[in-house]
């Protein structure tokens, strides 16, 4: 071996290999976004929607309205959108209702509880498979690709960069499965994708404490979509608990 280039050296040169790959992803993915909000056309996003005179058309157009967001509730949950017709409130579904909790009540209850560490789990741990599972590493394939996404729902809520699965699917099949394998060979997400947004949806009707909220997070699509790949491989390859709900296809995890 050359001088210079013992063990700390080599360890030297692939850290800055990966620091150079990383910043190329970084980059990689703004230019994508870029990319995709161009080729909108013009079209707002994130977010910035244009609003519209709802009233228009008088009650006929009210009407219909009406009975488009009560078969929207019938579709979602159908023992709420009974309940509502029995007491006589889906005349004013939709209607904007005052709001008890104020938006720093939330703010102060949810950052409190955020914002807390965690309490230490001192519970010994279990080897759930003693081997080396190196199928969890394999290369992702297209086929994985296709699964997850034809299995996804195309009106899902989009994360902080405002994409949506129409916009993942801009590009080809094939480039994704080479990314995804970047970043699971590198171990490493781009910064833009890793961002995320939680919203608070309130578990009753009319919510009067903050504790009265669910935190939802949404992530980038095409963070989802990697995280359902490797997902679908834990369930397939790791025998996991049955109290376990992380990594599984439960209601409320994406």
């Amino acid at each position: 071996m050359r001088e210079g280039y013992g063990e700390f050296g080599l360890n030297v040169l692939n850290d800055e290999c990966v620091t150079f790959v990383q910043s190329v992803l970084n980059e990689m993915a703004e230019a994508m976004l870029t990319c995709v909000s161009k080729n909108e056309g013009g079209a707002t996003r994130r977010g910035n929607v244009p609003q519209h005179n709802n009233n228009r058309g008088g009650r006929r157009a009210q009407r219909r309205k009406l009975h488009r967001d009560l078969q929207k509730l019938y579709n979602k949950d159908r023992t709420k959108c009974a309940k509502m017709v029995l007491e006589g409130r889906w005349r004013h579904l939709g209607a904007p209702e005052q709001q008890v909790v104020v938006k720093e009540q939330l703010q102060d209850f949810w950052l409190n509880l955020f914002a807390r560490l965690s309490e230490e789990d001192a519970r010994p741990g279990r080897t759930l498979v003693e081997e080396q599972l190196w199928q969890l590493q394999l290369p992702i394939e297209v086929d994985e690709f296709k699964r997850v996404v034809t299995a996804s729902n195309g009106s899902s809520a989009p994360g902080p960069d405002g994409w949506k699965l129409k916009d993942l699917r801009m590009f080809p099949e094939q480039f994704w499965v080479d990314l995804f394998n970047i970043w699971l060979y590198i171990g490493y997400l781009p910064k833009v994708f890793r961002m995320a947004r939680t919203v608070l949806l309130p578990k009753v009707d009319r919510p009067e404490d903050p504790g009265q909220y669910r935190p939802i997070t949404i992530s980038s699509i095409n963070i989802r979509v990697f995280h359902k790949i490797l997902a679908a491989r834990c369930v397939h390859w790791v025998p996991l608990h049955m109290a376990q709900r992380a990594f599984l296809p439960t209601d409320g995890l994406a």
